[in-house]
């Protein structure tokens, strides 16, 4: 969707034995469709529908602007704009360009006009009350997980992949809010079209599914319209795609903490 940073790849060590060829095989997988799917950078204005267990719906509007750091060093913004209430509130998430460097995620609050680092311990708050948490919002390698192949389902007509995902990074396992993930990858081109995420007691936590899925540029794939389901707390957050561009201009100061308050 918004490239690797909603990275529903989570954590927690399995005891479950697996072949060494099977592993080796989802983790080709992952690796080829993280390659497939980046593009140098990328804006998305998108409606939010944030939809209660009562079935009562508030809406939002955001962008996102995402930068890919050829390697590391990716860097992601998302600015709410609408409505008045939250309007202006901005996240940072900025990967370090090397592995032994510090991730950062910054969030502005216009109602206080003060810009703060996001801490570890609030990775697992939700983000502006919508069903994503900070960490979905930070950037992950595909080396940071350990990958094992659990066979083939069909998910809206489409055959795919269906790999379980569990970390080998040692701050991955420190800071994340879950405790595995599933994930479909259609075999036609290794797009995640489906994620259930279980939470650190393994339970299940969330699912997002991908719908209006379609080639953007090159061999990458974009889906317009994502449900992402909190199944605990029977919530869920609709993002449907309004504008997407891969071909624009980007201001120097666009991933700057000073411009965080900007309009």
């Amino acid at each position: 969707m918004f490239r690797s940073f909603l990275a529903l790849l989570v954590v927690v060590v399995t005891g479950l034995g697996v072949p060494a060829h099977a592993e080796d095989e989802a983790l080709a997988l992952m690796r080829k469709g993280d390659a497939w799917h980046r593009l140098p950078q990328e804006r998305v204005r998108s409606r939010l529908m944030l939809q209660d267990q009562g079935g009562a719906q508030r809406m939002r509007q955001v962008e996102f602007i995402t930068l890919d750091g050829e390697g590391r060093g990716d860097r992601l913004r998302v600015r709410f704009l609408q409505p008045a209430d939250v309007k202006g509130t901005t996240l940072l998430s900025l990967q370090a360009p090397d592995a032994n460097g510090g991730d950062d995620q910054w969030l502005y609050l216009p109602s206080f006009r003060k810009t703060r680092r996001v801490g570890q311990a609030e990775l697992g708050d939700r983000f502006v009350g919508t069903d994503l948490f900070f960490e979905d919002l930070k950037r992950r390698e595909v080396e940071d997980y350990r990958y094992r192949m659990l066979g083939s389902e069909a998910v809206d007509g489409q055959d795919c992949y269906l790999i379980e995902a569990t970390p080998s990074a040692p701050q991955v396992v420190k800071e994340s809010p879950y405790g595995k993930t599933h994930l479909w990858l259609r075999k036609d081109n290794l797009f995640t079209v489906r994620v259930r995420a279980f939470d650190r007691k393994l339970q299940p936590l969330k699912e997002m599914r991908m719908g209006q899925i379609r080639k953007v540029a090159g061999a990458a794939w974009r889906a317009d319209e994502t449900t992402v389901i909190d199944v605990q707390r029977k919530h869920r957050t609709v993002l449907t795609v309004d504008q997407r561009q891969t071909e624009f201009t980007l201001a120097p100061d666009t991933f700057s903490q000073h411009a965080m308050s900007g309009e």
